[in-house]
């Protein structure tokens, strides 16, 4: 912005309408438009009911321009944070287990994002996720039965839960459970499988068996 330096009227002289809107035009024609960081001095502070609404974007925000000792104490909380992507499923009925056998979730405790469907989790944004997932089977048999959960990624296994194995008696439930903390990409598909070395039948209810998982964070 230019430096206004409007001529001073002497003592005695007539001035006219155009001796007062001259000067106040130039400084209304430096101001229009021309002011902004370089006509801002550093020590200035501009009180928030200034700004008007919507008025700072992310767009307008320089990269690194926001640091931890100018955000205020408290500021940040877990009433201006929100994390729209988790969900909790389990199986109401029991499910017939025989080799690797995908698990049906048939019910919802939630799903906030609405990304489960059809018994499986589509990850909607790249990030680190965190899932859990428990099962029970009971032995009908005398023989000895192996047991172990996985996850499994767009087809194929990336984690193993516990490998157990049921002990020669009847009726007797096993449990596997698994905890996996995985980075995943937007699109990526998510199931649970059972694996049992025999005929086994996974227990119905949301205590014996279920599925959960959340966004940790994006990076």
């Amino acid at each position: 912005m230019a430096i206004i330096s409007p001529a001073q009227i002497s003592d005695g002289t007539t001035i006219d309408a155009e001796d007062v809107n001259n000067p106040i035009n130039t400084i209304a024609n430096e101001f229009n438009g021309n002011i902004d960081n370089n006509n801002i001095k550093t020590a200035a502070a501009i009180d928030g009911a200034k700004l008007a609404d919507t008025s700072i974007t992310t767009a307008k925000i320089a990269d690194g321009a926001i640091t931890a000792p100018k955000i205020a104490s408290l500021a940040v909380n877990t009433t201006t944070i929100s994390n729209p992507y988790k969900f909790s499923v389990y199986r109401s009925t029991s499910q017939s287990v025989s080799g690797a056998t995908k698990i049906l979730w048939n019910t919802e405790d939630y799903d906030t994002n609405n990304n489960f469907t059809g018994s499986t989790y589509t990850v909607p944004v790249t990030g680190f996720y965190a899932f859990t997932a428990k099962g029970d089977i009971t032995n009908a048999g005398s023989l000895q039965q192996r047991m172990f959960m996985s996850l499994y990624k767009n087809g194929s296994e990336i984690r193993r839960g516990d490998d157990t194995t049921a002990a020669g008696t009847s009726n007797i439930p096993v449990t596997s459970n698994l905890t996996a903390f995985v980075s995943l990409t937007a699109g990526d598909t998510i199931d649970v499988y059972c694996f049992t070395s025999g005929g086994l039948t996974f227990t119905a209810g949301s205590v014996a068996n279920y599925f959960m998982g959340y966004l940790i964070s994006q990076t």
